[in-house]
């Protein structure tokens, strides 16, 4: 339901810094010919003004890194207070990381790398300080593009992390790919969204990235529907005041009963060259895994002549201790579906059968230590199929892939 490659002067840790979203240096686009139109100078919704101090906090885990760190069941919280005249930084960070060889606060938003910003002490337990910060710094940190890391001699990128937000705020991620469209599209373009939301407010601040469009964007977009299904558009992100670009943010309000935690909300960029949709991203919590097949009767085994198309889209738990999926069919009454492994073209065993309930339908299924079934998605070794009286042994099959990958 993204200012973070500027060198502020810091020093970098271990972790090496790949700039996906250059905001500096990137060619303006015209309409005439492809390439990234000129970036707007937004910020990530509105802080509250600098009257007060100004509290915030971080929930630190080792899926929040990126890429997530499995494996580790270290955790932390931080709490940060910034001063009202916006230059000093207080902050206590509680972890259970035995022995941490580092501990930052990096300037990126969710879902991205970024370079450090500020060092932090490093103690076991508990760290705790005082910051001085610049004006640039403190805004950064007011706007939600900052996140604290701890680091550990067994993950030097980064064990545990967190986004600093306000009170209240959870934190999703979207990245955006053409694959992730409806009618996928050809374009080689890719982005990133960062979304903050507050339940109870339901506000949300948002930021979103993209390089590489062919054309320039004209219009951003969330919607609801599970990956692979276009959905109702339930906010539009652009408005007269904030017209679509390749680096767009603000805040919106939440009018919808659907939480985002169903991972049926996306968020969909717009182009003169796609105008029904150049990328899309699945906003999810950090850490999730989005795999989607497009089925069809060619990819069937034996490929079979009908006109009925679908879709499986599975989401993997940060913990990876569920699935959730979501089915979609048409043209079709379905007698039977499931997810089997086995290559392109080779009929396999079944392996997680759907209990099937009309042309849509999602559920979740708990996962055992020993299941193979996470090894084989990775691996690109599970398909999707559905059959209907018609044709019981199969009318239309895809293979699951990973989407939402950065190249």
């Amino acid at each position: 339901m993204s200012i973070a490659w500027a060198s502020l002067g810091i020093a970098a840790c271990a972790r090496e810094v790949s700039p996906p979203f250059e905001l500096n240096g990137v060619p303006a686009a015209s309409d005439e010919a492809p390439g990234d139109p000129p970036m707007l100078d937004t910020e990530i919704g509105t802080p509250p003004e600098p009257i007060e101090l100004l509290q915030l906090g971080a929930t630190m885990t080792a899926r929040e890194q990126v890429p997530a760190v499995h494996g580790s069941g270290e955790t932390g919280t931080a709490t940060f207070s910034l001063d009202a005249l916006r230059s000093t930084l207080e902050y206590t960070v509680t972890h259970t990381v035995a022995a941490p060889t580092g501990a930052h606060l990096h300037l990126g938003i969710a879902g991205e790398s970024g370079e450090v910003l500020l060092p932090l002490a490093v103690a076991p337990g508990v760290l705790s300080g005082t910051l001085r910060l610049t004006p640039e710094q403190a805004s950064h940190v007011a706007q939600g593009r900052v996140y604290v890391d701890i680091h550990s001699a067994d993950h030097p990128d980064g064990e545990i992390r967190g986004q600093v937000v306000l009170p209240g705020e959870i934190v999703y991620v979207a990245r955006l790919t053409a694959d992730q469209v409806s009618d996928s599209t050809a374009s080689r373009a890719e982005g990133l969204g960062a979304f903050l939301v507050d339940g109870t407010t339901n506000r949300m601040r948002f930021e979103l990235r993209a390089r590489g469009m062919v054309g320039a964007p004209t219009r951003a977009l969330v919607g609801m529907g599970p990956a692979g299904v276009e959905g109702p558009v339930v906010l539009d992100l652009t408005d007269p005041k904030t017209p679509a670009a390749v680096r767009l943010a603000g805040a919106r309000t939440i009018d919808s009963s659907e939480p985002l935690d169903l991972g049926r909300w996306y968020v969909a960029l717009h182009s003169r060259s796609f105008p029904m949709g150049e990328l899309r991203g699945q906003i999810l919590r950090p850490g999730q895994e989005l795999y989607l097949a497009r089925m069809s009767a060619q990819e069937s085994v034996p490929p079979v002549s009908t006109q009925a198309r679908g879709s499986v889209a599975v989401i993997v738990d940060s913990d990876r201790s569920r699935i959730i999926y979501d089915v979609a069919l048409s043209n079709m009454t379905a007698t039977e579906a499931h997810l089997g492994e086995g290559s392109v073209g080779v009929r396999g065993a079944v392996t997680l059968p759907f209990q099937v309930i009309g042309s849509s339908f999602r559920s979740m299924r708990m996962l055992t230590q020993d299941s193979t079934l996470l090894t084989s998605l990775s691996a690109g070794n599970i398909f999707a199929s559905a059959a209907s009286e018609s044709f019981p042994e199969g009318e239309i099959r895809g293979q699951m892939r990973r989407v939402g990958l950065p190249r």
